[in-house]
């Protein structure tokens, strides 16, 4: 199994340098995606945490919107947090050659209180959702993609 999970708090200039890595991306409409991402997230959307329940869900909507695109079905899993209604949300995609193993990505989308979250999280989920785009190409290995807030852990 290979895990990558949540290690893109540290911030945009590792985003940058993972997207960059990879021989498969176009690196200028990976870059601006990622622009695109942080931007929804930490301006349009702003704090998202149960302190402002209504942004954390315009975030999770965003998410799932993202990834409907990429043509993942995406698998909600709610609970309360703090008396606030939260969700994880999922993404699967068998793989044909190696079913067995498993690509496993992950990173919470809310943001601490105070902050609109570009760094915490919002590159964490640009990496996310640009991550998943590419390995989507990849139909040999197992991938699942988890988003959580509140320091919800995947199911």
């Amino acid at each position: 199994m290979i895990y990558l999970w949540d290690m893109f708090t540290s911030g945009y200039v590792w985003l940058l340098t993972i997207c960059r890595a990879s021989l498969s991306m176009d690196n200028s409409s990976t870059l601006e995606q990622i622009r695109r991402h942080v931007y929804t997230l930490a301006g349009d959307i702003g704090e998202r945490n149960v302190f402002h329940p209504s942004a954390l869900q315009a975030a999770a909507d965003y998410i799932g919107t993202e990834w409907r695109r990429q043509g993942y079905e995406v698998i909600p899993q709610p609970y309360q947090a703090k008396g606030v209604e939260c969700m994880n949300l999922e993404v699967s995609r068998s793989g044909t050659v190696q079913p067995e193993e498993i690509i496993l990505l992950g990173a919470h989308y809310d943001s601490v209180r105070g902050s609109p979250g570009a760094d915490d999280n919002g590159s964490g989920v640009a990496a996310l959702l640009e991550l998943s785009l590419q390995v989507g190409h990849f139909p040999g290995v197992q991938q699942r993609v988890d988003d959580f807030p509140v320091g919800g852990v995947p199911a």
